[in-house]
């Protein structure tokens, strides 16, 4: 499961995420590829293009909701 990449706001468009992605990615495919494994993920709208063009689809979208109490 991938969950929560995250780039702070100066350094982000310099290419940080997806060197963190081509990193991760590569693990899973070295110690997971072809074992029957299902890669799957949450992410924000932000990120989305970056699942899109790795192959990921959409299956359904989440609504996060929170109260203080």
């Amino acid at each position: 499961k991938l969950q929560d990449a995250f780039v702070l706001e100066p350094y982000r468009r310099q290419g940080v995420y997806t060197k963190l992605w081509d990193r991760r990615m590569a693990y899973i495919n070295e110690h997971y590829a072809g074992k029957g494994y299902t890669v799957y993920a949450y992410c924000k709208p932000m990120s989305i293009g970056q699942f899109r063009k790795h192959g990921f689809d959409e299956i359904e979208q989440l609504i996060h909701v929170s109260t203080e109490i």
